[in-house]
Formats: C-alpha cells, structure tokens, sequence
C-alpha cells in the first residue's frame, strides 16, 4: 500500500468477514477464521466512504468522483472464496432536483405571499433564496451515510458543489433520490440516523450557538438542543467529530474535540451522553481525554462506536492504541434509607447542573424541580448518605472532584413541609485517584466511602475504601485513601457495587453473578446463603442490586433486564419485572404486562431461607394496574405514595391499595384514629375497619375514636356519625 493509500473505512459482514475499502479505491474482504485475504473489486477514482446496511446485503460507497455506488453482497456457497459483490446502480451525490417527496405548496400564509408594496416586491423574492455558506474549516470535506434499522432509507451528508457547503440527502435502497435536507447554514460533517427511525442528527455551528440538529425523513428540521460551553478549552468552543445513536435509540453520544489553535496542543477530546425525556434533553455523562497520565483516556480520541447488541455499552480507541469498553446501567439517585425523615430526594443530573426534587413533599413534573444546584464541571455520579443524615449527599465531578451537600436538622424535622427545605454546599475536595479510574462510589459510612478501582499492575478490579472527613462548621471536605483490596480470582471485573443504607453491609457482584461482602479487615469474603454456600445469581449477573433486611435478616434483591427476572438471595421471586424498589413492609415491583405487584417482606424472608427444594409459595398483598411502560421513581417509606414514570417522561402519583392499607393499620395501632380516619376517607376505604382492626382495643379505646377534637377539618364531623352507628350496633355506649 502506498503513503497515498489508507484505509478508509473497516466493516465486519455476516459475522466471519471483514470488510476493508481503501483510498485509492480498493475493496478487500478478510476471512476471520482462515485469514484468507481477497481483494473483490476496484474503484477507479478511490473512494472515500464505505457504510453497509443493517441487513448487510447493501453496501453504499462514496467515490472520490461525487457519485454514490451501490452494490449487493453474496456469500460464496463453497466458502472457499469470500464473497461476490454486485453492482446496483450509480448515482451523482449532489443531484439538483429535490426528490420523490418534494412537498406542493402555493405558500399561502408565507411572508413571501404577503404584500410588500412596489419597493419590498423584489426582496421578498430574494429571501427565496437561502445559501448554506461554505463548509467549516475544520470540516474533512468526507461524505457521511447512515442507515436507520429497517433500512429501506439511507441519509448521505456531503459538500454541496454549487454552494460550498454541507447539505444532506434521503434516498431509498434502489438508489432513488427520496428528498433533499432544508439549507442549514453551518451544518457540520456528522451524521447519524436514529435506529428506529423519526430523526436524522447532525450538528450546526454559528457564530453565537453550537446545537445538535434533528431532521425528518423528508428533509424538513425538527428541532434542536444547545451544546454547552467548555471554559476550559480555546473560546469554550469545540467540534463535533462524530455522532451516534446506540442501538435502541435511547442514547445519543457525541465526540467533541477543541478546535485547533497555535496554542492548543495537545487537543482536549470529550464524549458526551444525552438523552431526551419528556421533551428536554439531559446531559447524563461527559468523560474528558485526555485526563491524565494514569487515567483510563490517557490520550486523544481516535474512535468511538456503540456495541450493535448490548445498549449501553460504548467502545473507545485512543490515539496511542488503548482500547476502552465502558459500560453503563439506569439508576434512580435517591436515598434509599426508610426511615420517616427521608425526605426521597431523586437528583437528576444535566451536565454540571442537579435538579433535585423531595417527592415526600410535593411531585414536580421533569424537567420542572424543585432545586437547581450547580457543580463547577459535569457531573458523573451521585451518592446518599447513610443514618442519621439521610438526606445529605456528595457529587462526583469530571475532574474528580467530590461536593458535599448537607440539610440542616431542623428543616428535616419540623412538621411543616414548606417551605421546602434546600440544601447547601459543606465544601469540595479531591479525589486521590483519577475519575475516570473509580466508579460506583457508594457513601457506606459516616465516615467511609467505598468504590470500584481498576488496579493495571494485576489486570483486575479493586474495592477501595476512602475516608471522608466532613466538617459542617468549618465548610471543609477531606478525602483520604484508606485501604484497597482487590477481587478474588479467578474474578477480575466487578460490575456493580450496593450498600446497605442502615446496616453499611456493602456487596459487590464479579461479571459472572457471584456476590462478595467487602470487609475492610478482611477483604472481599464470598456472601453466604443461610445454608453456608456462596450466594450466586443463578440466571448470570443483574442489572440492579440492593442490599436489605427482611424480617432482621439480610437478603440480596437483584433484577435482571435481559431475562426480565426477579431475585431475593438465589430465589426466584418474580418473572416479566422491569423495576423494582423497597418499602417498610413491602417488596414493589413492576413487570412487562403492566401491572405493579406487592409482597409482603415478611413472607420473602421466609420464602428466601427456606430449602430451595421445598419453598413454599410466595403469597402478593395485592396488584393493580398501571400505564404502559411504567418505572418505578420512588416510594415513600412510612407512607402510601409511589411515583411512576411514563415512557415520555412525565410522572405520576399513586396509592395503592396494599400501601393505604399498611398505613391505615399503622395509625390504628399508634391510636391515631384521626390520622387513620382521614386517610380511609380520602381513599374511599370502609370505615368498619376502625373496628374489624382490634375489636378488644375498639371496645377500650372508642371514645378516643370517635372524639371530634383528632379531627382537625371541619368537614369530616358529619361523617363522624357514621362511626357513631358503627358503635351502637356493636353494642357499645360510650361516651361519644
């Protein structure tokens, strides 16, 4: 190969080849398992893209020429030689017309319609004609194509000969030219099409913003969201290399690099993860390389890709050839301590921005909140505090950076919830590791944080323990390296890390589903099922882990997505479940049909230490149904409310039955009949429970009942003489 020749693009097709095109126009197919190289085709001219369709039976080459050429692809039935490939048709890139779905209109309700008068006649003709501009000068003049999943479309972006600039194109796969973008000036050379079709990305960049762009299948502009600023790189401005969605088109993930300068050297990169929910769009992750030395990105981006099978994880080269696999998980960041004054802050995070909510108090709508706090860089990761400060949390940063947020104890405990308490900043400190080198960081004590370390001297996975030294007085925040130890073998990665919010117990899952108890004197120690045998997940790993006590014992609760199942220890409790969270008295769960179920954890308890060849049946409290789609947010410990969240985004507010009923019974317990009379009415509950609960304590306790001095609305005293009846036919005749 030539110093003019390169490689322009690399492909994997049918699972055993790869397929490699080259600048000067060469297309060679690579056997994987023979390692049988065949050169099937040349171009003359060269080319400069390659990109092959989800069914991988179409590849569309980018000729040097400014022509799309497209051509089938058949396996050779002997498997001696690779594949045939087959011209289809060849197009020009850049055709003047519009396409098949040019839209008719006679411009009524236009500004151009409208009249002018004799002098603005002329120039509301010229507005017709709107110009892209020129390309950016750091735009590599390349063509880019993109396919959606069905592939019966794909979009090629390229430089516009007529007008210098960026300009995109929709045509079918028999190389018909279905429509032609809308003149977008400043459009840059990424371009991605959403796998389940709708959108088409790019990025726009002017003078004043720098957005990402979305068009319709017919060429029409959809929206858009603002990229923000980097204080810390040339003007705060950057480039969009490349975009790309993942493969259930949850996740969009963009490759920034600073623009290049005299002065910047070496280029800053950043990959940033947005995703959209009820009309915003969230910035949920940004990671930074360089970083530094020893940092997992210890140079800058050479290649960013999405894995076609698993959603959420991201492959990264480097440009010193290091390959990075970064996966990540959907977590709800709340505390998950129940106690009464848990305040169920859910912290959501927009790039250096957290939007924090008290769903005990009030149910604001996303993107709406309660509280806005802001950290000085993104924001990567969020952790609660244990008892008896539930409600304070730390952020993690990007430049590895730890802010504590404290509430002050009288606003946690007065009786009035507004105003709404707020939290404030104690302080900021450092961490002794670089950021991207921890993760999961978890808040396990008072003092004590424990995190998931990537240890490269023993090719594998540590936990390692920090001390935090908060002083509220002060305002200071210190984080100190305490001890580190790493997983047993033959174990090399830890894929998750959960801590018991009362107790501290914190267990960790290795890549295969065994769980470890992390001791800080001992390690990390096999957690052992009441039989004395390791606790292993029996289906594989799971993607949400949580450690909590059950009747005083301490279980595992592990869901997994893939297969959909539910897990207390290595018992199997649910089947079809998507989300799931703990209550005082219950284990909640929603599953794919559509309805939230609720078991008591007493009877887990005994379900889950019993001999797993003679378990019996887990009994449910009850379910309802709920709206397509739904995920659990939070619920309420020591209350009846639960909040769900749609598909779009938006929220909304239940009480179930079980929970009221719970409530209900706790009130008739404390002799707070008031309370549990209030709560009946509100939840059209029958009021002969005020008695049916205890009727010895009834017989006792009636006058305080029935006394109207417990209820503090006015309205509810007719209603009172319900219970009056309720008291004569019982035969009682207490004083009322």
């Amino acid at each position: 190969m030539s110093p003019e020749d390169y490689v322009i693009a690399v492909e994997c097709v049918s699972g055993e080849f790869v397929c490699l095109a080259t600048r000067n126009g060469d297309i060679v197919f690579y056997n994987i398992q023979t390692r049988h190289v065949e050169s099937v085709g040349s171009v003359e001219g060269g080319l400069l893209g390659m990109t092959w369709s989800p069914d991988q039976e179409l590849a569309v080459f980018s000729t040097a020429t400014g022509s799309l050429l497209l051509m089938t692809h058949t396996l050779d039935p002997s498997g001696d030689s690779g594949s045939d490939l087959v011209p289809v048709t060849e197009v020009p890139m850049c055709p003047a017309e519009f396409g098949r779905a040019e839209p008719v209109t006679v411009g009524w309700g236009r500004k151009s319609t409208q009249f002018h008068g004799s002098a603005g006649k002329q120039s509301a003709r010229e507005m017709l004609v709107q110009e892209s501009g020129s390309a950016h000068p750091w735009d590599d003049l390349r063509p880019r194509v993109s396919w959606p999943e069905e592939g019966e479309y794909f979009a090629c972006s390229c430089i516009d000969p007529a007008s210098g600039g960026r300009r995109f194109r929709v045509w079918t796969r028999e190389g018909e030219l279905f429509s032609t973008g809308e003149v977008t000036q400043g459009l840059e050379q990424c371009l991605h099409w959403r796998p389940s079709g709708g959108l088409i990305a790019s990025s726009q960049s002017l003078p004043h913003t720098h957005q990402v762009v979305f068009f319709e299948k017919n060429g029409l502009r959809r929206g858009e969201f603002s990229l923000p600023p980097h204080p810390s790189w040339q003007d705060g401005k950057c480039v969009v290399q490349e975009l790309c969605w993942n493969c259930d088109s949850t996740v969009l993930c963009l490759w920034l690099e600073e623009r290049k300068t005299p002065t910047s050297h070496p280029l800053q990169s950043s990959i940033q993860l947005w995703v959209r929910g009820n009309y915003h769009w969230y910035l949920k992750q940004e990671l930074f390389s360089p970083l530094t030395p020893d940092s997992a990105l210890s140079a800058s981006l050479q290649a960013v890709q999405w894995d076609p099978v698993v959603p959420l994880r991201l492959h990264i080269i480097t440009s010193d050839g290091c390959y990075v696999c970064c996966d990540w998980r959907w977590r709800v960041n709340k505390s998950s301590c129940l106690t009464r004054d848990n305040l169920c802050d859910v912290a959501v995070i927009d790039g250096d921005r957290l939007f924090l909510t008290p769903f005990r108090h009030v149910t604001t709508p996303p993107p709406m909140r309660t509280h806005t706090l802001s950290l000085p860089s993104p924001i990567l990761t969020i952790s609660h505090a244990p008892p008896p400060l539930v409600n304070d949390f730390l952020v993690v940063t990007a430049t590895a950076e730890v802010a504590v947020f404290s509430y002050s104890q009288s606003d946690t405990q007065r009786k009035t919830p507004f105003p709404l308490p707020s939290p404030k900043l104690v302080g900021l400190a450092r961490l002794p590791v670089a950021t991207s080198l921890v993760r999961q960081l978890t808040w396990q004590g008072a003092e004590s944080l424990v995190g998931v370390v990537w240890d490269a001297a023993s090719g594998r996975d540590s936990v390692m323990e920090f001390q935090l030294i908060v002083d509220h007085e002060r305002g200071r925040v210190k984080v100190e390296k305490r001890c580190s130890h790493s997983v047993p073998p033959p174990h090399s990665s830890i894929i998750s890390l959960s801590s018991h919010p009362h107790s501290g117990s914190t267990v960790a899952q290795a890549t295969d589903g065994t769980l470890f108890c992390h001791s800080p004197s001992e390690g990390l120690l096999p957690w052992k099922l009441p039989s004395g045998l390791a606790l292993k997940f029996p289906e594989g790993t799971c993607d949400h882990v949580s450690v909590a006590t059950f009747h005083d014992k301490e279980h595992v609760v592990g869901l997994n997505e893939f297969r959909r199942t539910l897990y207390v220890d290595d018992c199997k409790v649910a089947t079809g479940a998507t989300t799931f969270d703990l209550h005082n008295e219950f284990l909640i769960y929603t599953t794919d049909s559509h309805e939230c179920h609720f078991l008591r954890t007493s009877s887990i308890s005994v379900v889950a230490t019993s001999d797993p060849s003679d378990r019996p049946n887990l009994v449910e409290e009850g379910k309802r149904r709920v709206e397509r789609g739904s995920k659990i947010v939070v619920v309420v410990p020591h209350d009846s409310k639960l909040v769900l969240q749609m598909p779009r985004g938006n929220l909304e507010t239940i009480y179930p039955r079980p929970l009221v009923l719970s409530k209900v019974r706790r009130h008739l317990d404390n002799r707070c009949y008031g309370d549990a009379f209030l709560a009946m009415r509100t939840n059209r509950i029958n009021l002969n429970l005020i008695y049916d609960h205890n009727p010895q304590v009834y017989a006792v306790k009636c006058h305080a009942c029935l006394r109207i001095s417990q209820l503090k609305n006015s309205s509810s005293v007719g209603i009172s003489g319900e219970c009056k009846g309720i008291c004569r036919a019982a035969g009682f005749r207490g004083p009322h």
